[in-house]
């Protein structure tokens, strides 16, 4: 077996469908295998399954176990040489898969390869990053990144500098969709199971980088991602689940103290953010359930509580 492609599914039921369609029709001349693993979603994706796609691996939770052990169990089930991710809501544009493959293999030295990404009017999604540093992820907490995306350190973390036309070594690919070999991810133990979604990819190259190989990204690959629509979209405790990932990457990979500082800057955020809210809510116009909801990220963030919450 060539390739073992692994897709987390959460609640996504249709993207899901159409990603396997665009698996079967546009991927050629390589032998591999579908591995669908379904984070208990309930929402009649196991009957699409064996109807439509009885060729598809299933492995069905009992719960919604997160990504990176998702992506481990589909990993021990797999057979392929390569191991490719794919996140359920993303389209295979060309014979994407392929081309990573054939270019992994003529590059011994490369770990991890990652597509092309795009959304679905054609523009380039940023895919590829340099390694989290403490003040990118606190101008990404207060918000900076998001009203000033054209600011020097996102720009440099984006790689924003270049357009994504050509091949180039980089730090580090998203997980929406990326190849690496088997014997490696075997070798620096597959995803850290302690982050449950968000950064694991991150942090799979830097263990990769370490161990002397290379993280490539290959534009003549081509994947369609609707982006924050496969099971990672919003929920009131994402935020916080993007925060924890933050915070252990920082201390798992540059140090205890920086990590106190991000976490002490998600407190200062979160309760600018409630007041913000609080001053917010005798104007809202909505029932009280509603204002609850509204209430809902700066508590979560005060409180901590993510996905186990």
């Amino acid at each position: 077996m060539d390739i073992s492609v692994a897709i987390v599914h959460y609640k996504t039921k249709e993207l899901l469908a159409e990603c396997l369609k665009s698996i079967f029709d546009k991927t050629s001349a390589i032998n591999f295998e579908i591995i669908v693993v379904d984070n208990k979603s309930q929402d009649g994706t196991i009957e699409m399954l064996k109807e439509s796609f009885p060729q598809v691996k299933l492995i069905c939770n009992y719960k919604n176990l997160g990504f990176s052990k998702a992506v481990n169990q589909a990993f021990k089930l797999s057979q392929g040489d390569y191991f490719f991710i794919l996140n359920p809501d993303t389209e295979i544009v060309n014979n994407a898969i392929f081309e990573l493959f054939n270019f992994m293999k003529v590059h011994p030295e490369v770990a991890v390869a990652g597509p092309r990404l795009i959304f679905p009017d054609g523009k380039v999604q940023m895919s590829c990053r340099r390694f989290m540093t403490l003040s990118v992820a606190i101008l990404d907490v207060f918000p900076i990144n998001a009203y000033f995306s054209g600011n020097i350190f996102l720009k440099r973390f984006n790689y924003g500098y270049w357009k994504h036309e050509y091949i180039r070594g980089v730090d580090w690919v998203t997980g929406a969709a990326f190849m690496t070999r088997r014997d490696l991810y075997q070798k620096i133990n597959m995803f850290d199971e302690r982050f449950f979604i968000y950064a694991e990819d991150m942090d799979y190259c830097l263990k990769a980088r370490k161990a002397g190989y290379k993280v490539f990204f290959m534009p003549e690959a081509v994947v369609m991602h609707y982006h924050a629509k496969g099971g990672t979209q919003f929920t009131y405790s994402r935020k916080v689940d993007y925060y924890q990932s933050l915070y252990l990457y920082i201390k798992k990979n540059l140090n205890s103290f920086k990590a106190i500082i991000f976490r002490i800057s998600v407190v200062v955020w979160a309760f600018i953010y409630l007041i913000i809210r609080l001053i917010e809510t005798p104007f809202l116009t909505r029932e009280k359930e509603s204002v609850i909801k509204h209430l809902q990220i700066p508590l979560r963030l005060l409180m901590w509580k993510g996905h186990e919450a």
